[in-house]
């Protein structure tokens, strides 16, 4: 997050569950305030891979779906999601080719 947000890049997080659950572990771990929107589904009363879903987050960071790259770790919800709705999409694997980060590939794709 830090490469991409030096980039000049905005960055965005579209979570599943409570507000206040999601809220409370990102204050927790300090990451609330590297994003420059926080859609929640409970708030927004939809949830991945609803398209309503990505359009809100896009339309919280002020750009397209179709200028977003949706970085996500769940094949339907996160990456079929986003793909739906016209983003550039990028499955993480964590338990193989991007065991050791995504950085370079996230990186790679907004160049």
């Amino acid at each position: 997050m830090r490469q991409v947000r030096a980039s000049g890049f905005r960055v965005g997080l579209l979570t599943n569950g409570s507000e206040a659950q999601q809220l409370d572990k990102l204050k927790e771990t300090g990451l609330l305030d590297w994003f420059d929107a926080v859609c929640i589904s409970e708030k927004l009363g939809v949830q991945k891979p609803d398209p309503a879903a990505f359009h809100a987050l896009a339309a919280g960071l002020g750009i397209d779906a179709a200028e977003c790259l949706f970085v996500g770790d769940n094949l339907e919800h996160d990456i079929g999601g986003a793909r739906g709705v016209g983003m550039t999409a990028v499955h993480v694997d964590r338990y193989g080719a991007h065991r050791g980060g995504i950085a370079d590939v996230v990186m790679a794709l907004l160049r």
